[in-house]
């Protein structure tokens, strides 16, 4: 039989390495099955990494700003040539948690900027397409930092910036294309929006969770009074970009790249169109995926969950090995997960072994 497994990275792993790790302990119970490995990845700080791995690519070090305006170190894939170039950008790389130590964070001054600023050296770099995956963020700033990091314009107040802000960011851009990469749907505004929903992990306490929100609608308002709305015409009703999806992710980040005309993309389904993952399915009589975690949260928007999809699309089971599983079989059913199977341990030996016993159950011997 031919077992294919997916996977992403885990726990200080990189996917190459938990995919080549589940190979070898499957090989060993089931030295009979041909084997083969997928990388897949979300749009979560670090991805690059898994992306650069599977998309051939130059991958440029440059310099950007940090939630708190200080020089980090950033990555862009650049993937093509001529003028079909193509950029991917890590919005984690200027707006993840390993930024900012827990203590230092401020999520009322903490800005966007710096993904402006790596946008602008994408196009630098002659990109006529920006693809910037947009994971976990220490901001909520709707995105304002980086229309004026993008634009070269002062940050202004949200109740100053407006339309000409977006305008100034769009131009620099110029006829390159923008794609939004996300798989956080939590909605922009609300008692379920990225405030609400982020504002603790973003050092945000009630009451200043409660302020973002106040400044983040303002900032909606400004914009929507500012400029003429595109009409449904279905509805003959105008098209909110704040609640389209992904206009929540990274704390308005992506309101901010789908107000500059950006595509939003699945990151998960577009990694597995990248990385092959259709047609490897298709082929397989097993699909294993070796994921970071399978529990609530992984259940939909996640590497494990989109595997499952797949596999169900094509007829074919799978299973998932995880770290964490904390899902029941009913659950792993909604998922289309024939069965989990949980590992002590992240390490590669630990992969290995756990494969080794689930290869027992699953390989069928050849007579």
């Amino acid at each position: 039989m031919h077992v294919l497994v997916v996977a992403e990275r885990v726990a200080g792993l990189a996917a190459r390495e938990v995919g080549e790790s589940v190979a070898a302990g499957w090989r060993r119970s089931a030295p009979w099955d041909a084997v083969s490995a997928v990388a897949l990845w979300d749009a979560e700080p670090g991805f690059l990494t898994t992306l650069a791995d599977t998309v051939v690519g130059e991958t440029h070090v440059v310099t950007t700003s940090d939630p708190l305006g200080r020089a980090t170190p950033a990555r862009i894939h650049l993937v093509g040539s001529g003028g079909g170039r193509t950029a991917y950008l890590d919005a984690g790389d200027a707006l993840g948690g390993h930024l900012v130590a827990p203590s230092e964070r401020d999520p009322v001054v903490a800005s966007s900027a710096g993904v402006g600023y790596l946008m602008a050296e994408a196009v630098s770099l002659g990109a006529r397409c920006v693809v910037v995956g947009v994971g976990e963020s220490l901001v909520t700033d709707g995105g304002v930092g980086l229309l004026a990091g993008l634009a070269g314009r002062p940050e202004p107040r949200h109740t100053e910036a407006g339309a000409d802000l977006v305008a100034d960011a769009r131009s620099r851009l110029g006829t390159t294309q923008l794609v939004l990469w996300a798989d956080d749907l939590t909605p922009l505004l609300g008692l379920q929006g990225t405030s609400a929903t982020w504002g603790v992990e973003r050092g945000a306490d009630a009451a200043t969770a409660h302020q973002l929100e106040r400044r983040m609608g303002a900032w909606v308002d400004v914009v929507r009074r500012g400029s003429s709305e595109r009409l449904d015409l279905l509805t003959g009703k105008p098209v909110r970009v704040d609640r389209a999806p992904g206009a929540g992710a990274g704390g308005g980040v992506g309101y901010a790249l789908l107000l500059m005309g950006a595509r939003y993309e699945s990151a998960v389904a577009a990694a597995g169109r990248l990385a092959g993952l259709p047609s490897a399915v298709e082929s397989a009589d097993l699909v294993v995926a070796a994921s970071s975690r399978v529990d609530w949260t992984a259940m939909s928007g996640s590497a494990v969950a989109h595997v499952a999809g797949q596999a169900a699309e094509y007829a074919v089971p799978a299973v998932a090995i995880s770290p964490v599983v904390h899902v029941g079989r009913r659950e792993l059913m909604v998922m289309g997960l024939s069965g989990s199977y949980q590992l002590v341990g992240s390490d590669a030996q630990a992969w290995r072994d756990r494969t080794a016993a689930v290869a027992v159950t699953w390989s069928r011997r050849p007579r």
